[in-house]
């Protein structure tokens, strides 16, 4: 499947870096309803400069084809109506939130069908916005039980490579102008 829509539920330190990695290769927005709606669409400051993802309702992301959870742990169960509007039959869902039973409580939600187990590592401080040094930040989302980094352009973001070996799908990535000469 190739993912052309994604949406991010929760743009704090972990939404950013994705909003960071993704900004203008897919339609991407991010999830936001009222108040937050309209501090998102004021613009996300990461890393000294302004991005500005549409801003959608979960009923307006509904069906998108990648659902991506970076909320904090706390807000999980609060969101779960949320999460459930937005995932229809052919939506994968990534959480990359802290706490080893996010995904759990998702896919008792939604449907475990749904879920690309996955992780994230990434130093990031709110500070004028969202900060991080991508040169020491490597976001690693898996399927399979190896984890691998691979770096990939830009442009393959958004297509699940297979692994032929052990049929895991794996996705690692930086910006295409900060990898090394010929990556």
């Amino acid at each position: 499947m190739e993912i052309k829509t994604i949406a991010v539920l929760g743009a704090g330190a972990v939404g950013s870096y994705i909003i960071w990695g993704l900004d203008k290769k897919v339609k991407l927005g991010v999830i936001g309803e009222g108040e937050r709606a309209k501090r998102l669409q004021k613009g996300c400051l990461i890393n000294d400069q302004m991005y500005y993802p549409e801003v959608w309702s979960p009923t307006e992301a509904h069906g998108v084809d990648l659902l991506i959870v970076s909320l904090k742990y706390g807000a999980l169960k609060d969101a779960l109506k949320s999460i459930q509007t937005i995932v229809d039959d052919h939506t994968i869902v990534m959480s990359l939130m802290n706490g080893v039973d996010s995904e759990e409580i998702i896919g008792e939600a939604i449907g475990k069908e749904h879920l690309m187990p996955s992780l994230i590592k990434i130093a990031s401080r709110k500070e004028n916005g969202y900060r991080f040094d991508p040169e020491t930040t490597i976001a690693t989302v898996y399927k399979g039980n190896i984890i691998k980094n691979l770096i990939m352009d830009c442009q393959s973001y958004t297509k699940y490579r297979p692994n032929e070996t052990t049929g895991g799908i794996f996705v690692s990535w930086r910006r295409k102008e900060e990898l090394p000469t010929g990556a």
